[in-house]
């Protein structure tokens, strides 16, 4: 995407964002915005921003499937994270991890074992980086590793039980994808969740016969939708309005 049409993109989903949660929650998400910035500040990382695809080196065919990277903004992540509370001891997965925060704030939840999958050379060498930068500051409490392959090409693995997506591709890679999750678990049944942040494509996964229920989120201005299969817990109360609203 050029970076005018970005930048349409960009007014075009305020708009949309506005007409559909409200001026209250537009604040909220651009407050989130200027967390990013100060996440990297703290961290010495490099993640904030958006990077069209355009310019980036990608050997995938399914270039033109993908969708522009935006940072993950951190208090959401980890407020759905905690009230959905998925096992620990099970490898989180991020599908289009970008510059790599999301594997790091993945680690500071306490998850044993973080993979990132991303189709981009660049934006797997940021996320190296980023890991990097953040091992020499503090330390990694948990293995993180870095794929260079795309979406449709990684074999789910069985230890894979949390699959995280910030609206990464269009629906036919989405369809792909869940697919492959779906014949993992076939293959070695266990409990798995979807965390789905803009879930654009959500009627992709709920129409799959994977996933028996779901919930919806919204906190601080971002929409998420979370899947879990028949193996999974029941699914923890939905939050009451006022948290809802308020994150």
């Amino acid at each position: 995407m050029n970076p005018d049409g970005l930048k349409r993109n960009l007014v075009s989903r305020a708009f949309g964002h506005v007409s559909r949660h409200g001026v209250s929650s537009l604040l909220q998400n651009l407050i989130g915005k200027l967390g990013n910035h100060w996440y990297d500040f703290r961290e010495g990382t490099d993640t904030a921003g958006v990077v069209g695809l355009g310019g980036l080196s990608i050997a995938s065919p399914n270039k033109h499937r993908g969708v522009y990277y935006g940072a993950t903004k951190q208090r959401p992540f980890l407020e759905v994270l905690e009230r959905v509370a998925p096992p620990k001891a099970c490898t989180f997965v991020d599908v289009g991890c970008g510059k790599g925060k999301v594997l790091l704030m993945a680690m500071d939840y306490g998850f044993n074992h973080v993979t990132g999958i991303e189709f981009s050379s660049e934006l797997c060498a940021f996320a190296c980086r980023n890991v990097e930068a953040v091992r020499r500051r503090r330390g990694l409490a948990c293995e993180i590793e870095v794929l260079e392959c795309d979406a449709t090409d990684y074999p789910v693995r069985p230890g894979d039980g949390v699959f995280f997506l910030f609206h990464p591709f269009d629906e036919s890679i989405m369809s792909i994808f869940i697919e492959h999750v779906a014949e993992s678990v076939r293959r070695h049944p266990r409990p798995v969740w979807l965390i789905y942040s803009y879930p654009v494509h959500n009627n992709v996964i709920e129409k799959h016969p994977l996933f028996s229920s779901h919930e919806a989120y919204h906190v601080r201005g971002t929409p998420y939708m979370v899947y879990r299969n028949a193996w999974g817990p029941p699914p923890a109360a939905p939050a009451t309005p006022d948290a809802a609203a308020t994150g």
